[in-house]
């Protein structure tokens, strides 16, 4: 697992990429409990039950959109910017990776036709014009 830290402030985890063949524990944090996209990696045997459950409604206070993307088919290039918005690192991301941006910010580009992949980010999302900005 590659966590990129901040060159400003390096306490500050910016981005986390998650490698398919990093799958090694049977369970591996990816996001700590304070973020607020909390990401594991989970390896389940055969006849793990998990108990159905829901999740309560609780007031949560959210001033910063965070965001998953994993790589189902295809390579996607992940450029990685830090608090600035200077550039950190570029990245390879191929079936089965995960990337986590907390901070920061990121730019992808598909390197291979019909590149499929989930991107899970907190919401509500107010539109472009509320939520982003360019680098």
């Amino acid at each position: 697992m590659d966590r990129v830290f901040s060159k400003i402030d390096p306490k500050i985890l910016l981005h986390v990429i998650h490698r398919k063949s990093d799958f090694v524990e049977a369970r591996c944090e990816l996001s700590s409990e304070d973020q607020y996209i909390q990401a594991l990696c989970l390896i389940f045997n055969k006849g793990r039950n998990v108990p159905a459950h829901k999740h309560l409604e609780t007031n949560r206070i959210v001033n910063l959109t965070q965001e998953v993307v994993i790589i189902i088919e295809g390579e996607l290039e992940a450029n990685y910017y830090d608090l600035d918005n200077s550039f950190i690192k570029k990245v390879i991301l191929r079936e089965g990776d995960c990337a986590v941006t907390f901070r920061g910010g990121h730019g992808f580009k598909a390197l291979t036709d019909n590149t499929k992949l989930y991107e899970i980010k907190n919401g509500p999302y107010y539109g472009k014009e509320k939520d982003k900005v360019g680098i």
